[in-house]
C-alpha cells in the first residue's frame, strides 16, 4: 500500500507540473459558465449535458495523460513497484482521481451558481439527493472518458495521429449512436461497442428527478464498460513490452 501511495503521489505531481491540465480545465470552466446562463434549466437536463462534457474533457485528459512519462521513466517506476500490473492500475487510479476533481467542479458549480443567482438557475429547488446522484454518475462517467482517452497507449498503437483520430471517432460514435440506431436499426447489433454516452442522455435529459432504478442501471453500464476497457488496456500493456 505504501508503494502504491507514493507512486500515486508521484504520478499526480508529475501531471500537475506538466501543466497539461490547464487547457482542459479552462475549456471546462468556459462551458460551465456559458451553459448555466440559460436559466431556468431542468436539474437533470443541466447535469446530463455536463456529464457529456465531462466525458469529452476526460477523454482529452486521458489522451494527454499517456504523454506524461517517457518509456525509460515508466520502466524505472515499474522496477520500483516490482509489478507492471500494479503500476498501470495505480496510473489509472490517478486518472480516476483527476476525474473526481473534474466531477466535483461540474456538480458543485451549478449549485453555487444557483445560490448566487437567488435560486433562479433551475426550474425547481435542487436537493441533496440530486447532487449526490449527479456526483456518482459524473465520477463514473469521467473515468469512462478517461480510460477511453488513455486506451490507445503508444505501446498499443505507435502511430499517434491515427490513434488520436480513432479515439476521437470512437467517442463521437458513443455520443451520436442513438440517432444512428434510429436511422439504421441494423447498427444496434454493434453499437454497444462504443461508450455508453447517448443511452444515459436519452434516459435522463427529460426527467425531473433521478429514479433509483435508472441511476443503478446507468452506474452498472458504466462500471462494466470501464472495467472491460481497463482490463484489456492493462493486459495489452503487460503483453507489449518496452
Amino acid at each position: 500500500m505504501y508503494k502504491n501511495r507514493v507512486l500515486f503521489q508521484f504520478i499526480f505531481e508529475t501531471y500537475k507540473k506538466s501543466n497539461k491540465y490547464i487547457l482542459p480545465f479552462l475549456v471546462m470552466a468556459m462551458y460551465m459558465g456559458f451553459a448555466y446562463t440559460f436559466a431556468p434549466l431542468g436539474v437533470l437536463e443541466g447535469y446530463t449535458m455536463s456529464m457529456v462534457f465531462v466525458i469529452c474533457i476526460m477523454t482529452w485528459i486521458g489522451w494527454t495523460f499517456n504523454e506524461l512519462k517517457s518509456p525509460v521513466q515508466e520502466q524505472i517506476l515499474i522496477l520500483k513497484v516490482q509489478s507492471e500490473t500494479r503500476y498501470y492500475l495505480v496510473n489509472l487510479g490517478c486518472l480516476a482521481g483527476i476525474g473526481l476533481l473534474v466531477s466535483l467542479f461540474a456538480v458543485l458549480f451549478p449549485v453555487l451558481q444557483n445560490a448566487v443567482n437567488h435560486f433562479a438557475v433551475f426550474n425547481r429547488m435542487i436537493t441533496v439527493s440530486d447532487v449526490l446522484n449527479a456526483l456518482v454518475l459524473h465520477v463514473l462517467a469521467a473515468y469512462t472518458g478517461g480510460i477511453t482517452g488513455a486506451f490507445l497507449h503508444i505501446r498499443i498503437m505507435q502511430n499517434r495521429k491515427a490513434a488520436a483520430l480513432i479515439t476521437f471517432l470512437y467517442m463521437l460514435m458513443g455520443i451520436v449512436k442513438m440517432g444512428l440506431m434510429e436511422e439504421y436499426p441494423v447498427t444496434r447489433y454493434f453499437m454497444w461497442l462504443f461508450p455508453p454516452v447517448a443511452e444515459f442522455v436519452k434516459r435522463f435529459v427529460n426527467e425531473d428527478y433521478y429514479a433509483a432504478g435508472m441511476v443503478l442501471q446507468t452506474l452498472g453500464v458504466f462500471c462494466i464498460y470501464s472495467l472491460i476497457l481497463t482490463v484489456v488496456h492493462v493486459k495489452l500493456l503487460v503483453k507489449n513490452k518496452f
